[in-house]
């Protein structure tokens, strides 16, 4: 009689199971079946154009992939399947910090996770941020930057990596930049003595915010 029978190819890789794929990567689906004369893969119900002794097939991009593994005729034949989606990576943001150096030394101290926030953009369920000195270290997550309450550097840019709830990560731009803390020119406001005569004495009231915007430029 006829009979069917079925094949693990791989675990479905869903979100709902917490454990879909990140931007990226891939997963390879293995068939192979002793005594096995040849093979069919399918995605998302298409014939894939492959040898007919292909056995594994990599994965790249979200699908259902099926599989007919046959054994000497076309009616005896086992199958297999998995389903696999993909996670995007969280929409985090570059951020700017900037900080006063107080000894013109050309350096400054910044606290890095003063820059969390900025970079998580108010996503929830994102894991912890971490810095790093350049950008492969940050895609490679290796050397991460351990002093980040009393980082000391010269202006220049570092990198910021974070996961989502799936464990895909992105990366950032942190732009570290030293404010112009010389001295301020000196401004003037000048005044008219508007006393009646004769009790002009030489002093009046100023309104020291007009020198507001002259200080700040």
């Amino acid at each position: 009689d006829s009979f069917n029978i079925g094949t693990f190819i791989g675990e479905d890789r869903l979100i709902r199971l917490g454990n879909p794929l990140c931007t990226n990567d891939a997963v390879v689906l293995n068939a192979t079946e002793t005594g096995a004369t040849s093979y069919k893969w399918y995605k998302d119900n298409v014939l894939q154009l492959l040898p007919p002794l292909t056995s594994t097939f990599p994965v790249s991009a979200p699908g259902t992939y099926r599989v007919e593994i046959y054994f000497g005729s076309a009616t005896c034949f086992s199958t297999g399947q998995a389903v696999i989606e993909y996670s995007n990576p969280p929409s985090i943001v570059d951020a700017v910090l900037v900080q006063c150096d107080p000894d013109l030394d050309g350096s400054a101290t910044f606290n890095l996770k003063t820059a969390d926030a900025v970079i998580k953009n108010s996503i929830s369920g994102l894991g912890e941020v971490t810095y790093y000195e350049t950008l492969p270290d940050a895609q490679n997550l290796i050397r991460p930057i351990t002093n980040l309450s009393a980082y000391t550097t010269v202006p220049k840019t570092i990198y910021a990596a974070v996961a989502n709830a799936f464990g895909c990560y992105n990366t950032a731009k942190v732009i570290l930049q030293i404010s112009n803390n010389g001295p301020i020119a000196e401004q003037r406001l000048t005044i008219c003595d508007l006393d009646p005569d004769p009790i002009q004495d030489g002093i009046y009231e100023f309104n020291l915010s007009d020198a507001d915007v002259l200080i700040l430029t």
